[in-house]
């Protein structure tokens, strides 16, 4: 017998060993597979530029109070809640027996290297109230003042959410999200919880708060 015969018949017997076994015929190395994707595999995304996050305006940017040129007290708003429209006159919306929804604040901001703004709307169902969280896209050159401060605003992600009847929410923009933080009596100036909305390029946002992990999205 020669030796290239000793040889084949050994590894012919090894791979009936390793199926014996249930081990499988063994993988041969590829360089290509190191370097090639997964079929059906989707890539990773690139990080996002700091200039795609959302961002806190400077205070400069903001006009005698408001934002854009927008009346953001008079105008309809989407309600990601349920999906019906509330419109509000004053900063309030009619509520023909409904609960009582009124503006709660407007925080000038940058979104994808865009000015914008988040509008927070309460509403007030019984003591519990829900906050409305909703980041527009501004007119291309707004600034509370020009040509551009007629145009609409561009919805770009919005968010229902309970918060505590107990406390009294503040708002504002902080690493790449909105922040809630809510104060109790007992907390005084330092929050008792604070929650955290990040939009997401999809329309929703992502709701989570220290301690429980959770991540809860929803469609505006």
């Amino acid at each position: 017998m020669t030796v290239g015969v000793a040889l084949a018949i050994a590894a012919a017997q090894g791979c009936e060993n390793r199926d014996s076994r249930g081990l499988g015929t063994p993988p041969r190395p590829s360089v290509a597979s190191a370097h090639s994707p997964i079929p059906g595999a989707v890539p990773a995304a690139a990080p996002s530029p700091a200039a795609d996050a959302l961002q806190a305006a400077p205070a400069t940017a903001v006009g005698n109070g408001d934002t854009g040129g927008v009346d953001w007290a008079d105008r309809s708003y989407p309600d990601p809640s349920d999906g019906s429209t509330v419109v509000l006159k004053d900063g309030r919306a009619s509520t023909d027996g409904a609960a009582p929804v009124a503006l709660t604040s407007v925080l000038p901001a940058r979104y994808r290297d865009s000015a914008a703004a988040v509008v927070v709307l309460t509403r007030r169902d019984g003591s519990v109230p829900e906050d409305l969280i909703e980041l527009y896209q501004l007119p291309a050159g707004a600034s509370g003042t020009g040509s551009g401060a007629s145009a609409e605003p561009v919805l770009l992600a919005s968010h229902a959410s309970t918060g505590d009847p107990q406390a009294t929410g503040t708002w504002r923009i902080a690493d790449g999200a909105v922040l809630r933080e809510e104060h109790t009596a007992a907390s005084g100036t330092r929050p008792a919880s604070t929650t955290r909305y990040a939009p997401l390029g999809n329309g929703t946002m992502t709701e989570t708060w220290p301690g429980t992990g959770t991540v809860a999205g929803q469609q505006g």
